[in-house]
């Protein structure tokens, strides 16, 4: 179960069509950059991710960092849920046939 949430099934998003993914960190670091820059007045901010320059607009670009911020902690619920689920169980036999993979939210696509 831990390692399905951590794959790219359920740690990605695209943005122009690239599919990535930003750590807590590094969402967390981002958005403190980019509120910095809306505060100094810029309107656009660029995003470098695998060696590709990303310019987004800051309204753009905050609301993505929000929209991954639910994303995650939704994932994070359903991991937490399929593991009290599994940790329910009582044959080995419910143990195989549990489908941790399912009730995961749609990933996120962002024009970029």
């Amino acid at each position: 179960i831990q390692i399905f949430d951590k794959s790219a099934d359920v740690n990605s998003f695209k943005i122009k069509g690239e599919s990535m993914w930003l750590d807590k960190s590094t969402r967390v670091g981002l958005f403190n950059s980019i509120s910095i820059e809306k505060n100094a007045g810029k309107s656009d901010t660029v995003l470098w991710y695998d060696a590709i320059k990303y310019i987004i607009p800051i309204s753009d670009a905050l609301a993505m960092l929000n929209a991954l911020e639910l994303y995650a902690l939704n994932c994070y619920n359903v991991t937490q849920s399929h593991i009290s689920a599994v940790k329910a169980l009582q044959t080995i036999e419910e143990i195989e046939n549990y489908d941790y993979t399912v009730g995961y939210p749609v990933k996120l696509s962002f024009p970029g």
